[in-house]
Protein backbone atom coordinates (compact mmCIF):
# COMPACT_ATOMS: atom_id res chain seq x y z
CA UNK A 1 0.00 0.00 0.00
CA UNK A 2 1.09 3.61 -1.15
CA UNK A 3 2.05 5.73 1.62
CA UNK A 4 -0.43 8.68 1.78
CA UNK A 5 2.00 11.09 1.57
CA UNK A 6 3.90 9.92 -1.30
CA UNK A 7 1.75 11.76 -3.75
CA UNK A 8 2.78 15.47 -1.88
CA UNK A 9 6.51 14.30 -2.46
CA UNK A 10 6.67 14.34 1.75
CA UNK A 11 8.58 10.89 1.45
CA UNK A 12 10.57 11.83 -0.83
CA UNK A 13 12.06 15.07 0.79
CA UNK A 14 9.90 17.35 -1.42
CA UNK A 15 8.44 20.30 0.11
CA UNK A 16 4.70 20.54 -0.96
CA UNK A 17 4.92 24.17 0.24
CA UNK A 18 7.77 24.58 -2.75
CA UNK A 19 9.68 27.91 -2.15
CA UNK A 20 7.34 29.58 0.68
CA UNK A 21 9.56 29.98 3.50
CA UNK A 22 8.19 28.72 6.77
CA UNK A 23 9.98 30.39 10.41
CA UNK A 24 11.61 28.03 12.14
CA UNK A 25 9.54 28.46 14.95
CA UNK A 26 6.73 26.51 12.83
CA UNK A 27 8.14 24.12 11.57
CA UNK A 28 8.00 21.58 14.10
CA UNK A 29 4.04 22.53 14.37
CA UNK A 30 3.84 21.60 10.56
CA UNK A 31 5.82 18.53 10.82
CA UNK A 32 3.25 17.40 13.76
CA UNK A 33 0.63 17.98 11.95
CA UNK A 34 1.96 16.51 8.63
CA UNK A 35 2.55 13.26 10.81
CA UNK A 36 -0.85 13.53 12.16
CA UNK A 37 -2.81 13.75 9.21
CA UNK A 38 -0.55 11.10 8.01
CA UNK A 39 -1.56 8.67 11.05
CA UNK A 40 -5.27 9.81 10.46
CA UNK A 41 -5.36 8.41 6.68
CA UNK A 42 -3.68 5.08 7.02
CA UNK A 43 -6.18 4.82 10.36
CA UNK A 44 -9.33 5.38 7.89
CA UNK A 45 -8.48 3.63 5.10
CA UNK A 46 -7.54 0.32 7.21
CA UNK A 47 -10.47 0.60 9.33
CA UNK A 48 -12.79 1.02 6.37
CA UNK A 49 -14.02 4.28 7.82
CA UNK A 50 -17.87 5.61 6.07
CA UNK A 51 -17.28 9.17 4.25
CA UNK A 52 -19.53 10.47 7.21
CA UNK A 53 -17.42 9.51 9.79
CA UNK A 54 -14.57 10.77 7.97
CA UNK A 55 -16.24 14.28 7.63
CA UNK A 56 -16.74 13.98 11.28
CA UNK A 57 -13.08 13.13 12.31
CA UNK A 58 -11.99 15.67 9.83
CA UNK A 59 -14.23 18.46 11.67
CA UNK A 60 -12.38 17.14 14.97
CA UNK A 61 -8.83 18.13 13.42
CA UNK A 62 -9.75 21.14 11.73
CA UNK A 63 -11.15 22.27 15.09
CA UNK A 64 -7.86 21.48 17.27
CA UNK A 65 -5.90 23.01 15.08
CA UNK A 66 -8.02 26.09 14.33
CA UNK A 67 -6.00 28.38 17.03
CA UNK A 68 -2.51 27.22 15.83
CA UNK A 69 -3.07 27.69 12.65
CA UNK A 70 -4.57 31.30 12.98
CA UNK A 71 -2.02 32.02 14.95
CA UNK A 72 0.86 31.16 12.18
CA UNK A 73 -0.71 32.65 9.60
CA UNK A 74 -0.85 36.00 11.46
CA UNK A 75 2.72 35.25 12.59
CA UNK A 76 3.78 34.82 8.72
CA UNK A 77 2.13 37.88 7.96
CA UNK A 78 3.72 40.23 9.68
Amino acid sequence: MEHPLEPLGVLAGKDPFGDLEIPEALQSSLDRHRENLARLIVSLQSAGISEEQIEMSVSVVVASYKDELTRAIKMMMR
